[in-house]
């Protein structure tokens, strides 16, 4: 269906008998693609950069030169300014005198800092806080969610380039993903990758014509939800859904959408046994800042008693559950590893060492066969070590991974709502 901006389009699967246990896992693939006047213009930018933690050396330099990059092309609409200890200054100046580009105290001291200063924006504008991080995060995590929650009610987005090995992207992945930011790794071996990834962050958020655009999912008493990835642009898991009885509808940020951009994300679902038929799953409706119904659908879903009908695999949704496997893995190893269950920690590392092997990802494989190695003979994990298998589920799932699938793979997603400690 298409509606002003924003298209939809769903894909269920798998058909379910009547004769099927009770608590059939299923996925649903949902998609939304920019679809605006093409004659329309990009919304002007209010944005500010802070830094938390030393930067040395080459991310010092890179950091800078993509600074330099996103002012030197910046349209005359953008207002760029730098949050520094002293306070918010025009990022012209920071250009202009290096020396006065300080790092403020602490992530939570950036975010109240971020809401100061664009929380007056003025309506229709994109605002966006980017923060180059690296630091362990040794402050109290209440502090930060505190201050991540007056971005979140000015609608002020945050993007987190991390930097640092050991810093909690638990908590990064949830906070940026209060308004559809990110959480933006620099490859540590390329010297000016930090810089190129804030440039092109900036150029993302220029491009918008439609602003603040959101998925609304409400399901139908029929459909439990369990989790939620994101599969495309890229692939990350979201968090696990536990809807309440009275408040069941189900809130995505989408985050910045370049002019026809497709964004696609997963919920894995539980259904009970029921009559043969068609039913209504879900409804779900997108909505941008100027349009609160930009376009509705609804999910049906076949059951039936045909066994050749039941045994259909929809490709795509197959394709994303695949796509995020790895990264549900990874959070059922910190889940485990956070509730001292250490069996479930082996077992699962276990399963993406498998995971790894299938995709063909050896230098994955082997790493993670040596984490745990190393964790049945000391019994710990470090968060250095669960970010390395974030990272490294994430880059199994990219589309540079080279890996070839064999049809027909049938191994499922753990059960259960996982999340991250």
């Amino acid at each position: 269906m298409t509606g002003s901006a924003l298209s939809l389009r769903w894909v269920v699967n798998p058909p379910v008998g009547s004769v099927a246990d009770a608590g059939t896992e299923i996925g649903v693939l949902l998609e939304v693609t920019e679809s605006s006047d093409t004659l329309r213009e990009a919304a002007p930018l209010r944005w500010a950069v802070a830094q938390v933690g030393a930067l040395r050396g080459a991310h010092a330099a890179s950091l800078n030169d993509g600074l330099r990059a996103a002012f030197d092309v910046a349209p005359p609409r953008d207002d760029a300014r730098w949050l520094g200890p002293a306070g918010p200054c025009p990022l012209a100046d920071v250009l202009a005198d290096p020396r006065a580009r300080g790092p403020v105290r602490s992530l939570a001291a950036a975010l109240r800092a971020g809401a100061e200063a664009l929380a007056g924006s003025a309506p229709g504008h994109a605002k966006r806080l980017l923060v180059a991080l690296h630091s362990a995060l040794n402050e109290p995590y209440e502090d930060i969610l505190a201050a991540a929650a007056a971005l979140h009610e000015h609608s002020i987005g945050v993007d987190v380039l991390c930097t640092h090995p050991s810093a909690d992207l638990g908590l990064l992945t949830r906070l940026a993903n209060m308004d559809g930011g990110e959480v933006l790794l620099p490859d540590p071996g390329r010297a000016g990758a930090l810089g190129e990834m804030l440039a092109a962050r900036i150029d993302l958020l220029r491009a918008q014509r439609v602003l603040d655009v959101r998925l609304t999912l409400h399901p139908s008493p029929l459909l439990q939800p369990l989790r939620l990835f994101r599969v495309a642009p890229s692939a990350l898991f979201l968090r696990a859904v536990r809807p309440e009885p009275d408040h069941r509808e189900v809130v995505i940020d989408v985050g910045p959408m370049a002019p026809g951009a497709r964004h696609a994300f997963l919920l894995t679902a539980q259904l009970p046994r029921r009559r043969i038929g068609r039913y209504r799953i879900l409804e779900i409706i997108a909505s941008h800042a100027t349009d609160e119904a930009a376009a509705r659908v609804d999910v049906l879903h076949q059951c039936t008693l045909d066994p050749a009908e039941a045994a259909i695999v929809e490709a795509e949704v197959r394709s994303a559950q695949e796509r995020v496997e790895g990264a549900a893995w990874v959070e059922e190893v910190a889940k485990a590893y956070a509730d001292g269950d250490a069996r479930r920690v082996s077992v699962t590392l276990d399963r993406l060492v498998r995971y790894f092997a299938v995709l063909t990802q050896h230098t994955a494989m082997e790493q993670t066969a040596a984490l745990r190695i190393g964790f049945l003979r000391t019994g710990t994990l470090s968060r250095t070590d669960l970010n390395r298998l974030r990272r490294l589920a994430a880059h199994a799932a990219s589309p540079d991974a080279r890996r070839t699938l064999p049809a027909g793979r049938a191994e499922t997603l753990p059960p259960g709502a996982v999340a991250p400690p």
